[in-house]
């Protein structure tokens, strides 16, 4: 219920982005990460576990770390662009966005980082992929039409269309609860 949900957010300090999470009335907030670099991001992975993006070896990465130890490790990595992440509430599969061929695409993993899969691949940046509810979509933010818009696509990255037309300039989309909504940025 919501009495044990927790909220991760970004806490900006200056230059610093460190991952921070609290309980749904804003108290008992804590730092997962304490440091002078950029992390941003986050998603929870499973009870007690979050992943994010974060630039700790100078290249955005993802990270896994627990919200009870602190603890933390690389998770995904490549030469290129590793961000983005968002976990299938079905399964934990990750979707995330990659530049590790070369131009920025949507991919997915097991929930181990295993079975990298590409599900996008267009000339056009493709990003911030977030999954539906029930687990059978992906949106993403894409600019092959141009300006950064709303895509849609099913889990396995057929039937991709665009769904936003009416702005010029579109970002950080999210599902609603029952799936029948999305919430996004636009400019």
């Amino acid at each position: 219920g919501i009495f044990e949900s927790r909220i991760l957010y970004v806490k900006i300090e200056g230059k610093r982005r460190n991952i921070g999470i609290m309980d749904f009335d804003g108290h008992s907030a804590v730092n997962l990460t304490n440091n002078d670099i950029v992390n941003i991001f986050p998603a929870f992975s499973d009870k007690s576990n979050v992943i994010w993006t974060s630039y700790q070896k100078g290249n955005p990465d993802i990270y896994r770390g627990s919200i009870y130890s602190g603890a933390s490790k690389l998770f995904i990595q490549s030469k290129g662009i590793e961000s983005s992440p968002d976990v299938s509430p079905i399964d934990g599969t990750i979707a995330f966005a990659s530049s590790r061929k070369g131009n920025l695409d949507v991919y997915t993993c097991n929930p181990d980082g295993s079975n990298v899969r590409q599900l996008t691949s267009h000339y056009g940046v493709d990003t911030s992929p977030s999954w539906s509810p029930n687990g059978y979509q992906i949106v993403f933010i894409s600019d092959r039409t141009g300006s950064p818009q709303l895509y849609i696509m099913d889990a396995d990255g057929a039937n991709q269309r665009r769904i936003s037309y009416s702005s010029k300039y579109v970002d950080s989309p999210a599902w609603s609860p029952k799936g029948d909504k999305i919430a996004f940025m636009s400019m």
